[in-house]
């Protein structure tokens, strides 16, 4: 049960993986939420734009840079942004309590704090903030920034639960996240014809499952509103209308649901 060893592209970042997709598949696209889309090479050039002026005030491989974000195509490229940059990203959902949201701000001290929410949020400090709700964050430079980091570096800090005290941040290395895509790409076949749909908040490691089946594999993501997300039917008719194909679903959700089409369900869960 443990023969699992298996040979994947652990020279490379993930920076590296994602501009190889970009040039194999420039205009396929890549991002879908409600009435916008982005292609591949659309959406490295916001995500290069944003990780040029990150560069500007300092980001460097194994620095934290914040992401407080509401289901967005923004919340992705934001996303990217901050790896092409070559910093660690750390998401916080923008609906955490107050007292949670500043403890893992301090605790992580990130470089800088990316926003794009409806929420309510004070970050205290001297922590540069970056509205994405501006315009001007996507425009400028869009080529593709110097490779800086090595597969040794860190790609995310992502907290947990708490649920035992205060939340611990779990950091993870680029040539974990190159595994994973080589994982989804012999185990599930995913490729260029896939749509996979983004569920998870991304303050969750399913999220990181998800882009790496989307985003590094070829695949069109779909990022589900959260009114649809909420109503079972709603997502029923999401799924079938725009032939989802792969979905990671919590079990208690899967439950809930009928759903014809998909060839590939992940659920896991206690």
């Amino acid at each position: 049960f443990n023969a699992t060893e298996t040979e994947y592209p652990r020279d490379k970042t993930v920076v590296e993986l994602f501009e190889e997709q970009v040039a194999k598949t420039p205009d396929n696209i890549a991002l879908v939420f409600e009435d916008e889309k982005l292609t591949y090479s659309e959406l490295n050039a916001r995500a290069n734009s944003l990780a040029h002026k990150l560069r500007e005030i300092g980001v460097k491989p194994d620095d934290f840079v914040a992401i407080i974000a509401d289901r967005s195509i923004e919340m992705i490229a934001g996303i990217y942004g901050i790896i092409k940059a070559g910093g660690a990203y750390v998401p916080i959902d923008p609906t955490y309590p107050e007292d949670r949201i500043s403890f893992m701000l301090e605790d992580c001290a990130p470089k800088a704090v990316l926003k794009f929410t409806t929420e309510s949020i004070n970050i205290s400090g001297e922590i540069p903030v970056i509205d994405l709700r501006n315009s001007e964050v996507w425009e400028g430079a869009s080529e593709d920034p110097e490779h800086v980091n090595t597969p040794n570096d860190l790609i995310y800090c992502i907290y947990t639960s708490g649920t035992t005290g205060q939340p611990k941040g779990v950091i993870v290395e680029h040539y974990g996240v190159a595994n994973l895509r080589e994982y989804f790409i012999q185990k599930h076949g995913v490729c260029e014809k896939d749509n996979v749909i983004q569920f998870a908040s991304i303050s969750f490691d399913a999220a990181v499952s998800e882009m790496t089946m989307g985003l590094l594999c070829g695949a069109t993501m779909y990022i589900i509103p959260t009114d649809i997300q909420k109503d079972t039917k709603a997502f029923e008719t999401f799924i079938s209308d725009n032939k989802i194909s792969i979905a990671i679903l919590p079990p208690q959700y899967l439950m809930q649901i009928k759903l014809t089409g998909l060839r590939t369900i992940i659920t896991a869960g206690p």
